[in-house]
């Protein structure tokens, strides 16, 4: 994924979709799995803290 090459940090919430869950293995595999949500409210909270 581009924005993992660029350095940009990106958040993932694995649900149905074959992309959602790509983007959730991706950051699994790089070692952030801080950055993979449960619940729409975790996404929100990881991507503020993001800022």
């Amino acid at each position: 994924m581009d924005v993992l090459w660029a350095g940009t940090p990106m958040v993932s919430l694995p649900l149905e979709t074959l992309a959602s869950r790509v983007g959730a293995s991706l950051l699994h595999t790089i070692g952030c799995p801080e950055l993979v949500a449960e619940t729409y409210n975790d996404y929100e909270n990881i991507a503020a803290r993001l800022g």
